[in-house]
């Protein structure tokens, strides 16, 4: 595993993108990631997580095969048989290749546990390696004259869980996410907002990755006082402006922006921008504004 051409391989698959970026020039692009997303995810300057975090999804992502994983991987590492092959060579070969798989799954799961900062989606690479995994075992375990049957019931179980997961699971997730998506306010913010205006956020405490996708461009998320935020537009929730407008005196609110369970409000500080407050108000807000200019 130490091999020199395999360390060169490895440093040359690894750092593609960083120097892509370095011979690029996006040198901000290149710090954001390595200081922001590598090193301030892992070492906590983005929030800290429990390191128990990874329990719930690496052992019931895919109940009750993602339950037998851990076993699977624990029996690869350990035991010596490996296959119902005859042939020494094939048998050695199967038996390296499952056991580095299984170094990979629990390297991948260690690691991302000891980091600060956590999702689900980290663990997506162990999954096509918990697959051979899983197959290894279910023909390794069983006694020879069962192992045919233990394969059609593996498979059987296998299709179960697909029609399962392309059947039932996307019709749940519409169903419980319709009212949770960041995709209309991120619409009007966008009608307000131009893209050359400062734009920050303050007060979130969940993942803002997907207000920041729908509004195609980046917003850094301000700490401290209110009072103490520079000139532009600040996006919140409702019930953070709410607790502390009373320290933004000079904060002009020009959107509150209502869907579903996103309750967020746009508020404005410093020099008048390009962008009108009037269209994206609601309609009650928008009636408000119009007969105070007219007055």
């Amino acid at each position: 595993m130490l091999d020199p051409g395999a360390i060169i391989l490895g440093a040359a698959i690894a750092s593609s993108w960083y120097l892509a970026c370095y011979f690029g020039g996006r040198y901000a692009f290149l710090n954001r990631q390595l200081d922001t997303e590598n090193v301030g995810r892992f070492f906590g300057s983005l929030g800290a997580m429990a390191p128990w975090y990874y329990l719930k999804p690496a052992l019931l992502n895919s109940a009750p095969l993602s339950l037998i994983l851990p076993v699977a991987a624990v029996y690869a590492l350990l035991s010596p048989l490996v296959t119902g092959t005859d042939s020494p060579a094939d048998a050695n070969r199967a038996r390296a290749a499952v056991r580095l798989f299984a170094i990979f799954y629990f390297a991948t799961v260690v690691f991302f546990s000891i980091a600060a900062y956590k999702r689900r989606s980290y663990l997506l690479p162990v999954w096509p390696a918990a697959a051979v995994i899983l197959a290894w075992w279910i023909v390794t375990v069983p006694p020879i004259p069962l192992r045919r049957a233990a394969a059609w019931s593996f498979a059987a179980l296998c299709a179960g869980l697909v029609v399962f997961n392309f059947v039932y699971i996307p019709r749940e997730e519409v169903r419980t996410c319709q009212d949770d998506s960041f995709r209309p306010a991120a619409e009007e913010i966008a009608r307000v907002v131009a893209p050359t205006d400062p734009l920050y956020l303050y007060g979130f405490h969940e993942e803002v990755a997907p207000l920041l996708f729908y509004l195609d461009r980046d917003a850094p998320l301000l700490e401290g006082r209110l009072g103490d935020a520079p000139a532009g537009f600040i996006i919140m929730p409702a019930h953070v402006w709410k607790t502390h407008q009373g320290e933004a005196l000079d904060f002009e609110p020009v959107l509150t922006s209502d869907h579903g369970n996103r309750n967020l409000v746009i508020v404005k500080r410093g020099k008048s921008y390009a962008s009108s407050p009037v269209h994206l108000f609601g309609a009650r807000d928008s009636a408000l504004y119009l007969s105070q200019s007219t007055r």
